[in-house]
């Protein structure tokens, strides 16, 4: 009778951590998918306000930007129920320092 009961506790601790492994390989790969969508819908949005400045700006200009016209892109984020405005920015500096590709 013991060893039958002995039994069945080690059949439910195996089933119990299978499924606990289980369960975290599912949610593992649920959080992988929803941050690739994340990352996915990102990149769509900057594209998209990247060629929106880059329109803007021809149409503005009446001519085609060029590499340094484009160097500083900016996002603004405001909330209306709190007033405030946030304003991220990102610059990219072209300079050319010499460094030889075997550096990184």
């Amino acid at each position: 009778m013991s060893l039958s009961l002995i039994g069945i506790i080690l059949v439910q601790v195996y089933w119990f951590n299978s499924s606990f492994k289980n369960n975290d390989e599912q949610f593992k790969f649920h959080v992988k998918q929803v941050m690739g969508d994340v990352s996915n819908k990102l990149q769509k949005q900057e594209a998209y306000k990247f060629y929106d400045k880059y329109n803007h700006y021809k149409d503005s200009t009446g001519k085609i930007p060029q590499k340094n016209d484009l160097l500083e892109f900016y996002y603004i984020q405001k909330n209306n129920i709190t007033n405030k405005t946030i304003i991220y920015s990102n610059s990219i500096i072209s300079q050319n320092y010499g460094m030889s590709s075997t550096f990184f």
